[in-house]
């Protein structure tokens, strides 16, 4: 019982530093969710990898427009003041 480290994990779960972790680990699910789920990675079915590379190339440039069309937020605030 004292082994198992999904019940004593590293760091503890109530910890500053495990909410980082968890954070940016939902954060990649959620951005591979966008590119499988709604940009329909998987379902191009090309025989060569160029294909399948320009295919994902344009779902992280959708990704990336969709990112700066959010709604600001006060980091956006911050970066327009310094600018």
């Amino acid at each position: 019982m004292d082994e198992n480290p999904r019940l004593f994990n590293d760091p503890p779960r109530s910890s500053e530093k495990w909410k980082l972790e968890y954070n940016a680990r939902t954060s990649a699910e959620r951005c591979n969710k966008r590119e499988k789920l709604d940009y329909k990675l998987e379902d191009g079915r090309y025989r060569s990898s160029k294909m399948w590379y320009c295919r994902l190339f344009c779902i992280m440039m959708c990704q990336h427009l969709d990112a700066w069309s959010l709604p600001e937020t006060s980091l956006q605030n911050l970066l327009g003041q310094a600018a």
